[in-house]
């Protein structure tokens, strides 16, 4: 008894938690180290067992070890995370089985070694990791969009430049203004990438700036709605706003132009010909939500999970044939994102979609 005295003096001054377990999970001895971050004693937890001192599923997985190393009697190691009021600390323990001289497994010891600070530059080495991943996809995306989708319609701009050029007085005047229709068309397409590379460029460096002001939301639809006419008019698509005149509310004009103007954009985009597009609103206390809801054609499911991602260029026609830079929609959640908002959307393969977005309601700061 002496000697056992003696050792469990030794191991209760040590600075590492060491404990041991009866096979039913209850503690047989804890030492000092232990039982401080508790804010107990060694007799407040030894005939405890495990789920007295850890929630269950902290509980389940240390005793799922335990009873592995009972049965198996070999030598395990694991990480395991010890809830303290201010920060979580954690640990890598080593369960020790001990044998008699039979080899049968009379008990097991167990080992914390704190890996806080480890699990720290971890986290942080992995977040830098994710970073660095996004940095690449966006690196990638944009030499993608030089060499792909500005390309074409480049090339389209030569081409009739070209033609128009060299044959000049072969053509009429009907044939010459239908030429520069065209070549406004490609002008058109070309500024609007670009204004998109742009806006998209900056927001990665973090340069736009967030200035939310009281907006007339109806207004700035009604607006938007005019700018699309054409768009929508070649489509024989019908335009709702359904936003009250007296509709005000505060948000970054440029951003929620942006917003909304992508995704009207689109609804007109994937909707067939003698389809409709609407928008609505609805306020609660927190959140403000926009509906863009088309007739259009749906979005597939394999589609689903890469519409905000950066790295996954999606770049699908619409139903003319329409052409993107499948930028829009990350734009579009970045701006989300700096009025405290989310986005999302819910879709039928052949009959439609519907985006929705909140912005914070200023009101309830």
């Amino acid at each position: 008894m002496q000697n056992l005295d003696i050792y469990h003096l030794l191991l209760d001054e040590s600075s590492d938690p060491i404990f041991s377990f009866y096979p039913d999970g209850t503690y047989r001895y804890v030492n000092n180290a232990f039982a401080g971050p508790f804010g107990k004693t060694t007799q407040d937890i030894i005939g405890k067992k495990i789920w007295d001192i850890f929630p269950q599923d902290e509980a389940d997985k240390r005793f799922s070890v335990v009873k592995q190393v009972f049965a198996s009697g070999v030598e395990v190691s694991f990480e395991v995370r010890v809830p303290q009021t201010s920060k979580d600390k954690y640990y890598l323990t080593t369960v020790k089985p001990i044998k008699n001289e039979l080899d049968e497994v009379i008990t097991i010891i167990c080992i914390s070694k704190e890996i806080t600070e480890r699990k720290r530059i971890e986290e942080e080495l992995k977040l830098k990791n994710e970073e660095l991943k996004e940095l690449n996809a966006t690196k990638d995306k944009f030499f993608m969009i030089v060499a792909h989708d500005l390309k074409n319609p480049l090339g389209n701009f030569r081409d009739i430049t070209r033609l128009m050029r060299n044959s000049y007085n072969e053509f009429t005047n009907t044939e010459k203004r239908h030429f520069l229709d065209l070549m406004l068309r490609s002008a058109n397409n070309l500024y609007s990438f670009f204004e998109t590379l742009l806006l998209w460029t900056n927001s990665q460096r973090g340069v736009i700036p967030f200035y939310p002001v009281v907006i007339p939301i109806k207004t700035m639809v009604d607006d938007l709605f005019t700018g699309l006419a054409a768009q929508a008019d070649a489509k024989k698509i019908s335009l709702v706003n359904n936003i009250s005149d007296s509709f005000f509310k505060s948000a970054d004009p440029n951003m929620l132009n942006t917003i909304l103007k992508n995704l009207i954009s689109n609804a007109i985009k994937f909707t067939k010909d003698d389809g409709q597009v609407t928008i609505n609103v609805t306020e609660e206390a927190e959140f403000i939500t926009f509906s863009i809801a088309d007739t259009g054609v749906g979005i597939k499911k394999e589609m689903h999970d890469k519409l905000f991602k950066i790295e996954s260029n999606v770049t699908t026609p619409g139903t003319n044939k329409e052409r993107g830079m499948g930028l829009g929609l990350v734009i579009c959640k970045e701006f989300v994102k700096k009025h405290e908002g989310e986005i999302w959307f819910e879709t039928n393969t052949g009959k439609g979609t519907t985006f929705y977005f909140t912005v914070k309601n200023q009101k309830s700061i």
